[in-house]
């Protein structure tokens, strides 16, 4: 961001339920299109004008629900 305010901004929006957040990779194309995101495996993180933010979906029955939240949580650091 251009600007820590705005970086700040973002980090609550994104952070907020329900705003929308981005669009996921997954549903510009390929196999995996209909897989609908909950927001339940998410993580940000804010450094400066810097904002991460990930999100996962499982997407069999069975997902181990520490180990996603790790590696989610990981990719934003």
């Amino acid at each position: 961001m251009p600007d820590e305010a705005g970086a700040a901004a973002l980090h609550r929006l994104v952070d907020t339920h329900g705003t929308g957040n981005l669009t996921e990779l997954s549903r510009e194309r390929g196999r995996y299109r209909s897989v609908r995101f909950t927001g339940d495996l998410y993580a940000s993180h804010r450094d400066g004008t810097v904002v991460a933010n990930a999100q996962l979906q499982p997407v069999a029955r069975g997902g181990a629900g520490l180990a996603l939240t790790s590696i989610v949580t990981a990719a934003v650091r």
